[in-house]
């Protein structure tokens, strides 16, 4: 992560590559990306940004978790963790897909964002807990059958 922030900071690449690494530093924890920077001597301005962007993530996964929302924002969030995996937000992604009281689309929905995970650290537990779900035979068949796609797309990589 350390040179990750130094290529943000320092780097005298194409601004795409300086783009890329900073996109990849909010997979990171705030505290320690924000600590990293204050430590390389970022300014204010781009410490502020990075606040910013986390406080946005961490409303939108509030927004997620929130069950009395409408169902069209909350699978909004949901899918754009198809381009965005946050690591950290898995669990939250893979609580969604468990919870038999949530609505069903959202269910699918996180299933299948969880299938964009193929390269997360987080990978093993998506699949370990997706296969717990799939010896359910109660649940939903489009949900199971989204696991399962969902599993194969994991295990494939």
């Amino acid at each position: 992560m350390k040179g990750l922030v130094s290529t943000v900071l320092f780097s005298d690449e194409s601004q795409r590559v300086q783009y890329a690494a900073a996109s990849s530093l909010k997979m990171f924890p705030s505290e320690v990306v924000i600590g990293e920077l204050k430590k390389q001597g970022a300014d204010t301005t781009l410490i502020n940004n990075f606040i910013s962007d986390y406080n946005d993530q961490q409303s939108s996964l509030e927004a997620m978790n929130d069950k009395k929302g409408k169902v069209d924002g909350r699978l909004s969030i949901i899918r754009s963790y198809r381009n965005y995996n946050v690591h950290a937000h898995a669990q939250h992604l893979l609580a969604i897909v468990t919870d038999q009281s949530d609505n069903i689309e959202l269910r699918i929905a996180a299933a299948e964002a969880l299938g964009w995970f193929d390269r997360s650290i987080k990978r093993t537990e998506i699949v370990t807990k997706l296969k717990q779900l799939q010896s359910n035979p109660s649940q939903d068949k489009r949900l199971l059958s989204e696991i399962q796609q969902t599993i194969t797309r994991l295990l494939n990589k």
